[in-house]
């Protein structure tokens, strides 16, 4: 018998949206289930999240972590993957041990989420140089060429999800109604939109969004988050991140951003010099 009535395994980069993404569905998931945040690839996600960040609506995870093969029933299980290689999220032996990690789901739904590289990596790169936490350089250039996989995925030139695939373009998922409304619909919730102004406070140290913090919170929508790369569109290395392949890949999925056509240009003719 299904331990879980619906399940949605969620990939996506680091400061892509996912965490408000997540915070919306808990707002039209019904009856109690959990969402396990930052979970590791090949491991169970209740042994590998990262509980602080994680959130139990009417279920004990400490149990639920103490106690495995133990799950307890519940309405929904989400649980996501930051910033990992799409191979190893939808690996064969995550398949192959899912049932005694999380319990049979009665339905399965595979959930990436990707905004546009120009804001995506802006953000990343102000929490690298920010004071709370900060990551290591690298680790954005990783994350930029980690966003062509996974663009790639989107655009169906890899088939790494397997069970209902389903994508979530953050920048449409923020700007339009209609959007969220038809996401919900597909996956069988009630449209409610509850939480789609909270701030999602998921992170290192529930900071919220890496430009504005909390300060929006109750009013996410007026956030300028299709503009948060104007604050390092001069930078040498923001601007290092971009090659023509990137560029092309981020303009298939969501068409020229308006403000970034000279980095788009430079990186396409750099592009050119190399060939």
């Amino acid at each position: 018998m299904p331990i879980n009535e619906i399940e949605l395994r969620i990939a996506a980069l680091r400061r892509s949206g996912s965490h408000a993404v997540a915070q919306w569905l808990l707002g039209q998931l019904p009856g109690d289930g959990c969402f396990l945040d930052n979970c590791t690839p090949g491991e169970s996600p209740f042994a590998s999240c990262y509980l602080p960040d994680s959130v139990g609506v009417g279920i004990d995870l400490v149990r639920e972590r103490a106690e495995p093969g133990r799950p307890a029933p519940k309405a929904f299980l989400l649980h996501n993957y930051e910033g990992k290689d799409l191979a190893r999220v939808f690996c064969a032996e995550a398949e192959a041990a899912h049932d005694g990690w999380v319990g049979a789901s009665a339905r399965r739904v595979d959930l990436l989420v990707l905004r546009d590289p120009w804001n995506n990596l802006a953000s990343l790169l102000r929490w690298a140089r920010g004071g709370v936490h900060p990551i290591a350089e690298a680790s954005v250039a990783t994350a930029a060429r980690r966003f062509k996989d996974y663009a790639r995925e989107v655009l169906g030139e890899t088939r790494f999800l397997r069970h209902e695939p389903t994508f979530v373009l953050f920048n449409r998922w923020i700007a339009e109604p209609e959007y969220r409304e038809a996401l919900a619909v597909r996956l069988g919730l009630p449209f409610t939109d509850a939480g789609i102004d909270e701030v999602a406070r998921w992170g290192p140290t529930a900071w919220g969004d890496s430009f504005d913090g909390l300060a929006f919170d109750g009013r996410a929508r007026e956030m300028a988050l299709a503009e948060r790369f104007r604050w390092c569109a001069g930078d040498p290395f923001y601007r290092g991140l971009f090659d023509a392949e990137l560029v092309e890949l981020a303009e298939r999925v969501f068409g020229p951003i308006p403000g970034t056509e000279e980095i788009a240009e430079e990186a396409r003719a750099a592009g050119l010099r190399r060939s």
